[in-house]
């Protein structure tokens, strides 16, 4: 809870800083351990006798992780004033990798130094870095998966990052099934 409360505050002050804030599209240099190919065929929950696996279908299950590792270019949204920098990658989900105050010269929280995929998320992978939107549920379908996004340097001295995914998973309110006299109602 802390964290956000920090990143809440240091949104704030990127936006009502005294000097003009940017926004930029760069990228960050990182090793990362290479993923294998996801299942091409993704679990169909109704039919699931592990109670185990997730609810993700239509997305697939990403957990052919390898120890292979190599240096990688991640996108990164930077957004900065005097005072603060942050890193966002839209490439891993839209994670707030990192936040520099710049008066301390200390980062915000810990920016790991290398993107190791674990079978942690709903989906299987999942990285432990920065900060994730956990919309609906914890390290979600879309944790480690590009995510739309767009920045952009305001009239006003300040400046904007936004990131957004649109959510494949059709979630029925309640499902009915009558058969001979019976009626069950499931919620999701």
């Amino acid at each position: 809870m802390n964290r956000f409360v920090l990143l809440f505050f240091a949104v704030l002050a990127v936006v009502y800083a005294q000097t003009a804030a940017h926004a930029t599209l760069d990228a960050i240099i990182l090793p990362t351990y290479q993923e294998g190919l996801p299942d091409f065929n993704p679990p169909f929950d109704q039919f699931q006798t592990v109670s185990s696996v997730p609810y993700v279908y239509p997305y697939t299950m990403r957990t052919n992780f390898t120890t292979k590792k190599t240096n990688e270019s991640w996108r990164a949204l930077k957004l900065e004033n005097e005072y603060l920098r942050c890193t966002i990658l839209p490439d891993l989900g839209g994670h707030v990798y990192g936040c520099l105050d710049k008066i301390m010269g200390r980062d915000m929280f810990y920016a790991n130094g290398s993107i190791k995929k674990q079978w942690i998320g709903l989906r299987g992978s999942w990285v432990a870095l920065g900060l994730e939107s956990n919309f609906p549920n914890g390290h979600s379908w879309v944790s480690v998966s590009p995510v739309d996004y767009s920045y952009k340097d305001n009239a006003d001295g300040s400046a904007s990052v936004f990131v957004a995914n649109v959510d494949q998973v059709v979630i029925r309110d309640h499902s009915k099934l009558r058969h001979q006299g019976c009626y069950e109602d499931r919620d999701y």
